[in-house]
C-alpha cells in the first residue's frame, strides 16, 4: 500500500501544507485536511459558545460538561442520520444483489462516518479544556488524539492514492445506475478481487454507455484500497511509449503508468456512432514506437493490470494483439456495455 511508507505522506503534507493554493491548485489530500479542520470547528466553536451561554444564565456554576455533551449528540445524530436515511430510504437496488447496482461498501463509510464524528469530538473537548481544565478532559482528548492519528494515517493515505491516479472525476461502482449484467458485475468484482498480475480488462461499447465511468470506478475502489493506480488517455499514452524515463510531466506525481500497478486507458476509440480511430494493429505500431519490436513497452503492458476502453469489439482483433505482447488469454475478460 503507497500511504504505509511515511515518507510518502511526509512528502504529501509537505506539498499541501507549503504554498498558496491559488498559485498550486487544490489536491484531494489538501481537501480531506481542510474537511477535517472544519469537523474540529464545529466542535469547537459551538462548545465555546454554550459554555458562554451557561455561564451568564448559571454564573455560580462553571459546568463545561453539559455543553460538550450537547454538541457531541447532535453531531453523533446529524451523522448517524446521514449514513442511514440512504439505507432506509434509498432504492431497493442497494440491498439486492442481482440488481444492476454495485453494492455500497458500508463498512467504508462507516469507518469514514466514525472518524468525522471523533474530529467534532475532539474539537468539543478541546474547547472543554479551555474553558475549564481538568483530567478526565485532558485524558478523553488524549485517546479522542491517539485514534485520530490511526484514522488519519488511512484516510490520508487514500487521498494521496487517489489523487496521484489522475482520474478525471471521482465516481464509486455504488453510483453506477445504467445496466450491467450479472456476468459482467461478476467479472468486475473477479478483477477486483484478483492479486495476480498482468490482468486486462477490455471494456467494448457506444458513446455515452459509461465505459469511462465504469472503469474510472472499478479502479477507484483499488485506489481506496491503497493500489497504485494511474489513469491515461491513449493520445497521452502514444507519446509517453517513446520516452523509458520519467517525462517532466510526471515530476510531482508518485508514480507514472510505468511504475503503477493498475492502469485505465481510456479514449483509444470513442464507440459507435463515431468510427473507430484506432485499430489494434495500429496501436500495436504505436507500442513498438515504429520499430520491429519494443520490448520494455510489451514487457509492462504485459505485466500490468489494465482497463482497455474500446468501442466496437473488432472480432476478437484487441483480444489477438494482447495475446501478440505476450499476454495470456485466460487473464484477459471482455466487458459489454
Amino acid at each position: 500500500m503507497v500511504y504505509q511508507n511515511y515518507r510518502s505522506i511526509l512528502k504529501q503534507l509537505k506539498a499541501d501544507l507549503i504554498g498558496k493554493d491559488a498559485h498550486r491548485g487544490v489536491t484531494l489530500t489538501y481537501s480531506w485536511l481542510a474537511n477535517q479542520f472544519g469537523h474540529f470547528s464545529l466542535g469547537f466553536i459551538p462548545t465555546v459558545l454554550l459554555v458562554r451561554f451557561f455561564e451568564h444564565l448559571y454564573p455560580q456554576k462553571n459546568d463545561t460538561l453539559t455543553g460538550i455533551v450537547l454538541v457531541s449528540l447532535f453531531w453523533l445524530i446529524f451523522e448517524s442520520l446521514n449514513l442511514l436515511i440512504p439505507i432506509l430510504f434509498g432504492s431497493s437496488n442497494t440491498i439486492d444483489p442481482e440488481s444492476d447496482s454495485f453494492q455500497t461498501d458500508w463498512k467504508n463509510l462507516i469507518f469514514d462516518t466514525f472518524t468525522d464524528l471523533c474530529f467534532f469530538w475532539s474539537g468539543a473537548f478541546a474547547a472543554g479544556l479551555i474553558s475549564d481544565f481538568s483530567i478526565y478532559k485532558l485524558y478523553t482528548f488524549g485517546l479522542l488524539f491517539m485514534i485520530l492519528a490511526f484514522c488519519s494515517y488511512y484516510w490520508y493515505g487514500v487521498k494521496l492514492s487517489q489523487n496521484h491516479a489522475f482520474y478525471p472525476f471521482q465516481f464509486r461502482l455504488s453510483q453506477w445506475n445504467k445496466h450491467l449484467t450479472t456476468e459482467n458485475k461478476q467479472k468486475i468484482q473477479n478483477y477486483i478481487e484478483n492479486a495476480d498480475d498482468g490482468q486486462h480488462m477490455l471494456v467494448f461499447g457506444s458513446t455515452r454507455s459509461g465505459k469511462s465511468s465504469l472503469s474510472v470506478g472499478i479502479s477507484n475502489e483499488l485506489s481506496i484500497r491503497g493500489k497504485c493506480c494511474f489513469y491515461t488517455t491513449a493520445s497521452k499514452l502514444y507519446g509517453d511509449f517513446f520516452y523509458p524515463e520519467r517525462s517532466l510531466t510526471y515530476e510531482t506525481s508518485f508514480w507514472t503508468w510505468r511504475e503503477a500497478e493498475y492502469l485505465v486507458i481510456d479514449d483509444i476509440n470513442p464507440g459507435l456512432p463515431v468510427s473507430d480511430i484506432v485499430n489494434p494493429s495500429n496501436f500495436l505500431h504505436l507500442i513498438d514506437t515504429y520499430s520491429a519490436k519494443n520490448v520494455n513497452n510489451r514487457r509492462e503492458l504485459r505485466t500490468k493490470n489494465i482497463i482497455w476502453i474500446l468501442g466496437k469489439d473488432h472480432k476478437g482483433l484487441w483480444n489477438d494483439m494482447l495475446i501478440e505482447i505476450g499476454v495470456n488469454e485466460k487473464d484477459i475478460t471482455s466487458i459489454y456495455l
